[in-house]
């Protein structure tokens, strides 16, 4: 794990020509917990959907949420003409656009890492078919998944030689 640290941004610094520009997004917020969370409060789950972001940070070693962070990490690369925004939008989501997806099945999958293994064990296999049966109850208003998401969108510079 620590030897990936260390490789991955040095392997984007090594491939990227003199004068190139990296761009990065990430995110602060993935609306898609929120979806995950009323399903676990129908089946009555005592669950709190955890923060992914944190648990992807104890993988790579970089809050990659954090604007100050990212800033930092590309300066310390050598990067110039850094510039980080936050950009906030909202996902509407219709149950056609869920059910069966295999994005949707991957998002579900990371979350789960965030549960411990006993956790996991009880509540994995009930997550989905909750999803696909039970869809209106989830959202009865108007049936479309609201997800507020908020990404970190980055460029940065390789100084030209």
């Amino acid at each position: 794990m620590q030897q990936r640290r260390l490789t991955r941004p040095a392997e984007v610094w090594r491939s990227l020509a003199p004068g190139g520009v990296i761009g990065i997004a990430t995110w602060q917020s993935l609306g898609w917990t929120l979806v995950v969370q009323r399903i676990l409060q129908l089946l009555g789950s005592p669950l709190v959907v955890g923060n992914i972001l944190k648990a992807y940070k104890s993988k790579s070693g970089y809050d990659w949420s954090s604007t100050d962070e990212v800033k930092e990490l590309l300066r310390a690369r050598g990067y110039t003409d850094i510039s980080v925004e936050v950009h906030h939008s909202v996902t509407k989501l219709k149950r056609e656009e869920v059910v069966g997806n295999k994005g949707w099945m991957m998002m579900f999958t990371s979350l789960m890492g965030t549960f411990s293994e006993d956790e996991r064990k009880e509540w994995a296999d009930k997550i989905i078919p909750t999803l696909e049966s039970r869809w209106m109850e989830l959202f009865p208003e108007t049936g479309l998944a609201e997800m507020p998401m908020v990404a970190v969108i980055s460029t940065a510079r390789k100084p030209a030689v």
